[in-house]
């Protein structure tokens, strides 16, 4: 069985799994590429990252891709941003993000963002 996912992204735990049973984890660029090989027939599922901000609907849009249906919802991972201690502005910068994203939140842009 061959699994397109992306190249560089973080996967929950049963995707290492499903490779140490022998399922082929094919590396694409994008989502994009992974379901335009799916669609091909060269892929027999693809594990798409979706959330809150960024549905399956969009990506398969992108893709010029139809007739892909979902299977399944994993394990749920949360997403983080980190900065560099050793930087000399890494400190500096996360500050700055905090502060950007408690203006957002407090001023309603980030409700605004989601919704849409």
């Amino acid at each position: 069985m061959r699994v397109g996912i992306v190249l560089g992204d973080e996967y929950p735990p049963f995707v290492a799994q499903m490779a140490a049973r022998g399922v082929v984890l094919d590396n694409g660029r994008s989502d994009v590429a992974y379901l335009r090989k799916l669609a091909a027939g060269r892929l027999d599922f693809a594990l798409v990252m979706t959330d809150e901000m960024r549905s399956e609907e969009p990506i398969q849009a992108h893709a010029s891709v139809k007739e892909i249906g979902f299977a399944f919802q994993g394990t749920p991972m949360g997403a983080y941003i980190g900065f560099s201690v050793l930087h000399a502005d890494g400190d500096a910068q996360r500050r700055n993000f905090n502060a950007g994203f408690q203006a957002i939140h407090d001023n309603g842009t980030r409700k605004l963002v989601q919704a849409r």
